[in-house]
């Protein structure tokens, strides 16, 4: 017969904060959660790519004319923005992290409550 392993539950609630909870599950906390505004812009404007962008498609722009290029943009800006409106369907889906994590417990009944 064989033996049964023993389960360890964890109660998240009783962790000082996300280094001892990874701790109490055996992992090392090895990225920083903590970014500076310049930070996040950054990693933003690399995201984006508006510089490599524009560098890859202008050959084809200059290849077909001032049309291609603004049938291009109008095509683009939709798509654009059809993958910003899902992202921020995604966003407001978690609205209760966002703003506790943004404006912390002081604003958290009233934006709660909208």
């Amino acid at each position: 017969m064989s033996q049964q392993s023993r389960v360890r539950e964890i109660d998240a609630t009783q962790a000082a904060g996300d280094e001892d909870l990874l701790k109490e599950i055996g992992y090392k906390q090895e990225l920083t959660r903590k970014f500076k505004t310049y930070e996040i812009f950054g990693i933003a404007y690399s995201v984006m790519g508006i510089v490599p962008g524009i560098a890859s498609t202008a050959g084809i722009g200059l290849a077909g004319g001032p049309a291609s290029y603004v049938w291009g943009w109008f095509v683009t800006s939709i798509m654009i923005i059809t993958i910003a409106l899902a992202m921020s369907e995604n966003g407001t889906s978690e609205k209760f992290f966002f703003t506790e994590m943004v404006l912390g417990l002081h604003f958290h009944n009233i934006l709660h409550s909208l």
